[in-house]
């Protein structure tokens, strides 16, 4: 099953900015504005042709595709507003309904993106920030020049099985009504993933696991994670709601499974989620 924003075809090139005026004919531009892409014929990349800024600021390199530079603006004139607001995608409309490939590549975009926005200030010395190598932030104070790196924060999610082929689910209160998805939760400082794994299940659920098995991994760009799927087992014990941070956790059988979502009672993860791989992992191995 293939994963949204898994199949970036980008090759790096240096983070730097360019005037617009500087733009090569076959350079192309990712426009964002609050965290929408604006689209056109389902592609993020549009030629400078295309592009009808009212300001036109220096553009952030992102890295090559094919022959083409690509380059970020961050629309901070309100121009998102004076456009046809279908045209203006959210990364989960494309993860749907866009290309692979580029959906990956516009991901990779707003994520870098709000990784610069949000880090306009030293956070040591709360002086003003400028653009660095492999896009680091370095502190404009000269007594200081603090560097920091965009941050990818890992978080891992299973699938744990018991000894009666029953999978382990849960649900928090925000969720739409009805939907379950198997346990997850991000890494802490000094643990390894495996030791993740095993307590994110017990402090989510009160389950105890045995076995821990990586399976694959998905980026996820809200705003810059990684989740990190795993398999685990478990014998079938008491589920305990622990942390407050479900509403509900259930063992249920594929048939049981399968009867709830067709009766829809219960509903899953989105289609293009490891979350949604994961439990399909599990389904299909009869």
């Amino acid at each position: 099953m293939p994963f949204a924003f898994n199949h970036n075809p980008l090759s790096i090139l240096p983070s730097v900015t360019v005037e617009y005026a500087h733009l090569n004919d076959q350079d192309v531009v990712i426009l964002i504005s609050n965290n929408k892409v604006l689209i056109s014929k389902c592609s993020p990349l549009l030629p400078k042709s295309k592009i009808d800024l009212i300001a036109k600021p220096p553009l952030l390199q992102l890295g090559q595709y094919k022959s083409q530079r690509v380059f970020i603006h961050n629309d901070l004139g309100g121009l998102g507003k004076t456009q046809n607001s279908n045209n203006w995608w959210d990364l989960r409309r494309m993860a749907v309904e866009m290309r692979s490939d580029l959906a990956s590549i516009a991901a990779q975009a707003c994520a870098i993106n709000h990784w610069h926005q949000n880090h306009q200030f030293c956070s040591k010395c709360s002086s003003p920030t400028h653009l660095g190598k492999e896009h680091s932030r370095v502190c404009a104070n000269s007594t200081c020049k603090e560097t920091r790196y965009p941050r990818v924060d890992p978080a891992i999610i299973v699938s744990v099985i018991n000894e009666y082929d029953e999978i382990l689910l849960g649900r928090k209160a925000i969720w739409e009504p009805g939907r379950y998805s198997v346990i997850a939760g991000f890494l802490a400082h000094g643990e390894s993933l495996e030791n993740c794994v095993a307590r994110e299940v017990k402090e989510e659920t009160g389950v105890s696991i045995d076995i821990v098995e990586y399976i694959n991994s998905q980026p996820w760009p809200f705003p810059g994670s990684i989740m990190i799927g795993f398999h685990a087992t478990a014998k079938k014990q008491a589920i305990v709601l622990q942390d407050n941070e479900l509403q509900d956790a259930i063992w249920i059988s594929r048939q049981t499974l399968r009867e709830k979502v067709e009766n829809k009672e219960i509903s899953l993860p989105i289609r293009y989620s490891i979350s949604q791989h994961l439990i399909e992992r599990w389904l299909n191995r009869e």
